[in-house]
C-alpha cells in the first residue's frame, strides 16, 4: 500500500491499490482487501477513472461479504453498480452482475445469487471469446451458487465448463483445476 501511494500520479496510485486489492482478496485476506480497494476507489474517483472505480468499488463489495460486513458491501455495491451504468461498457455490466452475485451470495440469497450470476455468464458470453478467463470465472460462480442452494444437479455442467475451460486457458497442473475437481465432486 505505501509503494502505491508513493507513486506519482493519482491514477497509478488507484491502479496500483485496485491489484494490490485484488490480490488480498484472492489470499483470503478481506479486511486488507477492503482498505486497499476503498483507497483505490476513491483514488479512481478523484482522477475522474469511473472504470476504475466501479471495478475497485465492485472488488470492495465482494471483500466486505467476504468478511461478512453486509452494511459495508452493499454501500461498494450501490457505488460501484452506479458508476459501471454511468460507465456503461460491457465488461463493467458483467463485473457488476459478479458482485452483486457474491454479495447475495455472502446473505444466503443464493438463488438470487444464481439468478445474477447466470446474468453474468449470458452476458461475458456476448462479450469475451469463447477461452477467455471471464467465461471460466462465470461458470465457477453460478455453479457455485447453483451448489450452495442445493440445485448440484444444476451445478454439475457449469463445474464441468469451468473446468474445460480454465484447461484450456491455464492447463492441467493450474491450482484451480484441484479446487473444481473438488467442487464438482462435492455434487455427486
Amino acid at each position: 500500500g505505501e509503494a502505491a501511494a508513493a507513486l506519482p500520479y493519482a491514477p497509478w496510485q488507484a491502479e496500483a491499490l485496485q491489484v494490490l486489492g485484488d490480490l488480498k482478496k484472492g489470499a483470503g485476506k478481506n479486511d486488507e482487501a477492503v482498505v486497499a480497494l476503498e483507497d483505490a476507489a476513491f483514488k479512481a474517483v478523484a482522477s475522474k477513472r469511473d472504470d476504475l472505480a466501479a471495478v475497485a468499488a465492485l472488488g470492495a463489495a465482494e471483500a466486505a461479504a467476504g468478511k461478512g460486513d453486509d452494511p459495508a458491501a452493499r454501500h461498494w455495491l450501490g457505488l460501484g453498480a452506479a458508476l459501471a451504468d454511468r460507465k456503461g461498457d460491457a465488461p463493467l455490466r458483467v463485473r457488476r452482475l459478479e458482485a452483486a452475485g457474491v454479495v447475495a451470495a455472502a446473505r444466503g440469497e443464493f438463488t438470487d445469487a444464481a439468478a445474477l450470476h447466470g446474468e453474468a455468464l449470458a452476458e461475458a458470453a456476448l462479450v469475451f471469446v469463447p477461452d477467455n478467463v471471464a467465461l471460466w470465472k462465470n461458470e465457477q460462480l453460478l455453479a457455485s451458487s447453483f451448489a450452495k442452494a442445493g440445485a448440484w444437479a444444476a451445478a454439475v455442467p457449469h463445474y464441468e465448463r469451468a473446468l474445460a475451460l480454465k484447461r484450456t486457458v491455464s492447463g492441467d497442473e493450474h491450482p484451480d483445476i484441484a479446487s473444481i475437481f473438488s467442487s464438482l465432486g462435492s455434487c455427486y
